[in-house]
């Protein structure tokens, strides 16, 4: 039944990337870190025209997404991110606090939760560890 669920939520996730993103991409990476109904994202796309992963952060500079179109998103996808964190805490008890969603261009997606306490780590260098982990095309 919870494998259900986390297929709707991560159907969703993955929609609301592939909209965003207004160019070929090959491999989306995000990370979103869950802390007391809190949620930081941040996700990276590998596009293809130029053969390196980008920022989604940037999409509205870099690509010329509308910001209110961005903004928009950012709120759904903070939105479905606490919305499985507390379903899956409700259905199992498992408190994560950082999932890893790795979507590739043919539909196939990855995940990844982390149990990391959040106080004892520098997020920068969270960031930098978590990059090195999963920007990569594999």
């Amino acid at each position: 039944m919870i494998e259900n669920l986390n297929e709707l939520y991560y159907s969703k996730i993955a929609n609301n990337l592939n909209e965003i993103i207004p160019v070929k991409w090959k491999k989306v990476a995000l990370c979103a870190e869950v802390d007391i109904g809190v949620v930081t994202i941040y996700f990276y796309f590998y596009d293809e025209s130029k053969s390196t992963f980008e920022q989604g952060g940037f999409l509205h500079k870099q690509y010329g997404v509308n910001r209110r179109k961005y903004k928009a998103f950012s709120f759904e996808l903070s939105d479905l991110i606490l919305d499985l964190h507390k379903d899956i805490k409700e259905k199992t008890g498992d408190n994560w606090t950082i999932l890893s969603f790795i979507l590739y261009c043919n539909g196939e997606f990855k995940t990844n939760f982390g149990y990391e306490n959040l106080y004892e780590s520098c997020p920068i260098d969270r960031r930098k560890i978590w990059k090195n982990k999963y920007l990569t095309l594999d």
